[in-house]
């Protein structure tokens, strides 16, 4: 299978029900994929709190370092709990941390409850959703990896509409409480089906090794580099989107369309990228998705219009998609689908970093200077490094 460059490719016994395991992984994905429908939330909360679009982005940016986080340490232990255990517990740290913050009702329980802990959360379930599918498809890691990555944009097409619903009805706290029981039911659904997986990992990971690899290996710059300014791009504009409709004239009624059509394009995106990935150069991909990101972004700043938004928002949508399956499936073929999730947790901290500074660097410039412009063409400089980076990515010898 063609790819950046080929790993080992040995694990050590896939579960059992291979497919039951894969459709509990996506389950874990939609269902904090809905981390991605937080720009509904943006202008209702800013309200509530009577706090600058600043202040009340900073709780994006705390859920996504604290996402990336957990991304790098949670496949550490994965060799000694059982992947049932460690989905259930994430779920219940997400459903804990969306009731702090619906309960609490105010900028620091939303920070301490969204940010870290359903951060927190999100980490561990995507880290595990990504190592128990690639075990359980160990020959089409491409088509595993884009499956559970396309739910978790998934997550965010099914909850924006809830979501926009429940601040219409009873205002952005009880949606937030909403969400908590219905995650706490659902992580009890999710434990039965992956009791065959057992162990997330089967053995423990040499830290020392990876850190080695991160500190020598050009390829894994390169990716680390790649990630950072494509998350950086797509983020600042999955952050916002519900924002930038609204600013440049789309109606009211047809703000959360932006959202859920960015989703749309971003799921598409990625069960796009898992089947192309197992078919031609994952550098490729890579480069391709960047640039679309590129173009449609810069096309945004230069020529703001309600249709032009719509238009963006959809090409920026998939262009993140494509860079969210490709780089795991690139990491899968680098380094094989047995160390998957703890060689993407390192790559994923480039998404952290990404995540902590694009939407509020987003929101500060809005507030500065009272539009989006500024921020849509920072973004679009930013997919033209990842693009660049994609492309040294594909001559990379080591």
């Amino acid at each position: 299978m063609p790819g950046v460059g080929m790993g080992e490719d040995t694990i050590a016994g896939a579960p059992g029900h291979p497919w039951r395991v894969l459709v509990a992984a996506a389950l874990i994905m939609i269902l904090f994929g809905s981390l991605y429908a937080w720009s509904i939330f943006l202008e209702p909360l800013q309200a509530a709190l009577g706090a600058t679009r600043t202040a009340v982005s900073t709780v994006f940016a705390f859920a996504t370092i604290s996402f990336a986080a957990a991304m790098l340490v949670a496949p550490l232990v994965f060799h000694r709990i059982s992947a049932s255990w460690i989905a259930l517990a994430a779920c219940m740290l997400g459903a804990g941390g969306l009731g702090l913050g619906g309960l609490g009702q105010s900028l620091l329980s939303l920070q301490v409850g969204y940010g870290v802990l359903f951060g927190v959360a999100n980490g561990v379930g995507y880290s595990l959703a990504l190592q128990v599918a690639n075990q359980a498809l160990p020959h089409r890691r491409g088509l595993a990896t884009g499956v559970v990555v396309a739910a978790y944009a998934l997550g965010t097409v099914v909850f924006t509409p809830i979501f926009q619903a429940g601040v219409e009805v009873g205002g952005p706290w009880t949606t937030f409480t909403g969400m908590a029981v219905l995650m706490a039911g659902a992580g009890a659904l999710i434990w039965y089906p992956l009791r065959s997986v057992g162990r997330a990992a089967r053995g423990a990971v040499g830290v020392g090794r990876i850190m080695g690899e991160f500190r020598s290996g050009r390829r894994l710059w390169l990716l680390w580099t790649g990630w950072l300014f494509g998350a950086s791009a797509g983020l600042m504009t999955l952050g916002h989107a519900a924002s930038l409709v609204s600013a440049y004239g789309g109606p009211v009624p047809a703000i959360a369309a932006g959202t859920a059509l960015m989703a749309a394009t971003n799921g598409c995106g990625r069960v796009a990228a898992g089947w192309l990935s197992d078919h031609f150069p994952v550098a490729s991909i890579l480069t391709m998705a960047a640039a679309i990101g590129a173009v449609s972004l810069l096309f945004l700043a230069f020529w703001p219009a309600p249709n032009t938004v719509y238009a963006s928002l959809a090409l920026v949508g998939l262009s993140y998609g494509l860079l969210a399956a490709g780089y795991p499936a690139a990491v899968a073929y680098l380094y094989g689908a047995h160390r998957v999730s703890v060689m993407f947790g390192v790559v994923f901290t480039a998404w952290g970093v990404a995540g902590l500074c694009a939407p509020v660097i987003a929101g500060a410039i809005v507030d500065r200077t009272g539009d989006y412009r500024l921020a849509v063409a920072l973004a679009g400089a930013s997919a033209v490094v990842s693009m660049l980076c994609n492309v040294a990515l594909s001559r990379a010898k080591a």
